[in-house]
């Protein structure tokens, strides 16, 4: 036996595994709110820091950028990192983020505080997946998968339920063409 070998500690419970589950689906809650929150806030950001409504629009895409950037160098960077620290720092830095954000003085300070949350964003859902696999048993991945990624989460305007359209159970479902062209609105 190794002495150093790392300790695997089996599941405690059940229970345990969901609680994660749940606490990584309101963090993924968190993250998509940071998000996409300031879309509807463009224009008094704009004007509480006396820039464009163009200036401040350019904080959603560099949050975007960030979270492209971070998806695609984490694995390298975190290697055999322990995913639950990776977590933990991902949402320190979420919350350090939305207190960036909300403080900033100036659209240097926004662009920072947004650049944090890219990072976050990007981080949180690359390792995300490969965590919610490891908590709970193999016949209840969808479960939990669809708790941290629902479909909910992501619908806008431009998806069919929202848009009028019906499910696919239902017997009827706008196509994507028929949505774009607006005709949903004669449904």
């Amino acid at each position: 036996m190794l002495a150093n070998a790392p300790q695997v500690t089996p599941r405690t419970s059940v229970g345990h595994a969901w609680g994660a589950v749940v606490a990584m689906a309101l963090c993924a809650g968190m993250l998509i709110a940071s998000e996409f929150l300031p879309v509807s806030l463009l224009t008094p950001i704009a004007s509480e820091l006396h820039i464009t409504e163009g200036r401040a629009g350019q904080s959603i895409s560099i949050s975007g950028f960030f979270a492209l950037l971070t998806s695609l160098f984490i694995s390298v960077v975190i290697g055999r990192t322990d995913r639950r620290r990776i977590v933990l720092l991902f949402t320190a830095l979420a919350i350090v983020s939305g207190c960036t954000v909300t403080l900033a003085p100036n659209c240097t300070v926004l662009m920072v505080g947004r650049a944090f949350l890219g990072v976050s964003v990007g981080g949180f859902w690359s390792v995300s997946a490969a965590i919610v696999m490891r908590l709970v048993p193999k016949p209840s991945m969808h479960r939990a998968f669809g708790l941290c990624r629902d479909e909910s989460t992501w619908k806008g305007p431009t998806h069919p339920d929202a848009c009028g359209g019906h499910r696919i159970g239902s017997g009827r479902v706008d196509s994507p063409s028929s949505v774009s062209r607006g005709d949903w609105r004669e449904s």
